[in-house]
């Protein structure tokens, strides 16, 4: 969970300092970051893949079947990044095909240009996620996440305003954020991996050029569903920004925010779900039937309270988590919070 929050607390972090600047520069990336997100949740199912396989083949002592399952997890996440690129260049024609006012998707589409580049350290950080936590290392993961995410901030500051001698990009300088941020969370996971002494035995990184076909379809089979199914659920997100942006500025900022705040209260169950996995896949891995009926019943419950106390959130504080967003002072704040305040309810 802490891992899923910090992860985004990413974005978080690009639109409380964008939405400093003003309302234009933080509807403008909630285009871009939402199309960025799409993408990349796409790929991630792939990667989640990657967990079961890992935590039954660990569970049944087999650490051949787990440096087979992280490689070819690998190959799979760098060719989906390799596949959708191309398609994410012409981002600010896409947005305007789908009715985006011409300057907010001009701004976009910049942003999704240099972004993108980070969709391939995504991958990779996603596939040695699924592998770490697969293994009951979770920490490392949450570790290396807090610290992009401390990074992020910084290089927001820096580049959006242009603070430490650093040119003042807005827009721009988030995407160049999110990029950086991305690669270093990435180098710290593979260097982790390769180099610690209790994860080493399984040489994931030996012969990564070596394909192993039957793996690299399993991984696939596995995938593709929850990719499916996570592309709806996202896709459903960016559609409603886009008609958003149909309606205006303010309206798109104001639900840029609602969707940020959602995202975040998100990020708990979906960590639960991922812990569930793990927990149901060693079990499984075992041959421990009552392991598994104890794994699933425990994260339903502490699912269901989760989102009980999210919706009572929702409703008790809205004003104070829009607040979180935007300067009282920017101009057309009030309106902002007026549109925010019943989207999150």
């Amino acid at each position: 969970m802490g891992s899923q929050l910090a992860t985004i607390g990413l974005g978080v972090t690009d639109a409380v300092m964008l939405g400093r600047v003003g309302v234009e520069p933080l509807a403008a990336a909630v285009l871009g970051t939402m199309m960025v997100f799409v993408f990349t949740m796409g790929g991630t199912g792939f990667m989640q893949a990657v967990s079961p396989m890992v935590a039954a083949a660990s569970g049944a002592g087999d650490d051949r079947t787990v440096r087979r399952a992280v490689r070819m997890g690998l190959w799979v996440g760098v060719i989906y990044a390799v596949l959708v690129m191309p398609v994410m260049w012409q981002a600010e024609v896409i947005l305007l095909m789908l009715g985006q006012q011409p300057d907010l998707a001009e701004t976009a589409g910049l942003y999704v240009r240099i972004a993108q580049w980070s969709i391939l350290f995504h991958m990779i950080h996603h596939a040695l996620r699924s592998f770490l936590s697969g293994l009951e290392r979770a920490g490392i993961v949450f570790w290396a996440t807090f610290a992009g995410l401390l990074l992020n901030g910084l290089l927001d500051y820096a580049l959006i305003f242009g603070h430490w001698g650093a040119p003042r990009l807005e827009v721009s300088g988030a995407a160049y954020a999110t990029l950086g941020t991305s690669l270093v969370i990435a180098l710290v996971l593979v260097a982790y991996s390769h180099g610690q002494r209790d994860v080493r035995p399984y040489q994931i990184f030996a012969r990564l050029w070596v394909p192993d076909w039957s793996t690299f379809f399993e991984v696939f089979r596995l995938g593709w569903p929850i990719s499916l199914t996570l592309l709806a659920e996202v896709s459903l997100f960016g559609l409603a920004s886009i008609m958003m942006g149909w309606i205006g500025t303010v309206a798109l900022a104001a639900h840029g925010i609602a969707i940020q705040v959602i995202s975040v209260l998100f990020m708990v169950p979906l960590g639960l779900g991922f812990a569930a996995t793990v927990r149901i896949g060693r079990a499984d891995g075992r041959k421990d039937p009552v392991g598994l009926q104890r794994a699933s019943w425990t994260v339903g419950g502490i699912g269901a309270l989760t989102g009980i106390l999210s919706a009572v959130i929702l409703l008790l504080i809205p004003e104070w988590l829009i607040a979180l967003f935007m300067d009282a002072k920017t101009p057309d704040a009030g309106a902002v919070m007026a549109y925010g305040v019943p989207l999150l309810a």
